[in-house]
């Protein structure tokens, strides 16, 4: 079974929340037009958009231990799923990484980790938050990208063509 379609079950079986699934698309689609930037087998991209579609689908689960592989595996371990397991839950383990820490897939965890914080400080936008709380994800956003260059798991160029992704999409956000 493909990613998105098992998230659509869970969803309607109510292991997911509609508004979670929202989210997922969202992220879904802010890597898909990241991954087109990049060069033909520098990105994995079936990988990186395998694990936007699951990157949340065990928080209404265990919100605490989410991003845990074990976890993750634990909620999808009744479904046939159609992609590299292993590698699937390695990127969703580190895009949540603490900062410095060994990630097996830095660029496509460091994508769906950015991505995320992108649709969340676009949802705080959205949502008409307080100013605090609109400045706090912005600075998630920024504190992202600085720290892929500060812990170097990441080339120049890959570098480079994240935060020129972030500095021209972030501005120009608007309410979905």
């Amino acid at each position: 079974m493909r990613t998105q379609e098992i998230l659509m079950h869970c969803v309607q079986t109510g292991a997911v929340r509609p508004k979670r699934a929202d989210h997922t698309r969202r992220v879904v689609g802010f890597c898909q037009e990241l991954a087109d930037r990049f060069p033909e087998g520098r990105l994995d991209r079936q990988l990186l958009l395998d694990a936007a579609w699951l990157h949340d689908i065990a928080k209404d689960r265990d919100e605490e231990r989410h991003n845990d592989p074990l976890v993750v595996r634990s909620m999808l371990a009744g479904y046939s799923v159609e992609a590299d397991l292993d590698a699937v839950t390695a990127v969703i383990a580190g895009h949540d990484a603490p900062s410095g820490a060994p990630v097996r897939y830095p660029l496509e965890s460091a994508a769906l980790r950015l991505c995320n914080r992108m649709d969340k400080f676009n949802r705080a936008r959205e949502k008409d938050k307080a100013e605090k709380k609109l400045e706090k994800a912005r600075e998630k956003c920024d504190k992202t990208v600085r720290n892929l260059r500060r812990y170097g798991s990441l080339d120049e160029g890959a570098y480079e063509t994240l935060r020129a992704f972030y500095l021209e999409k972030l501005p120009a956000l608007e309410v979905l």
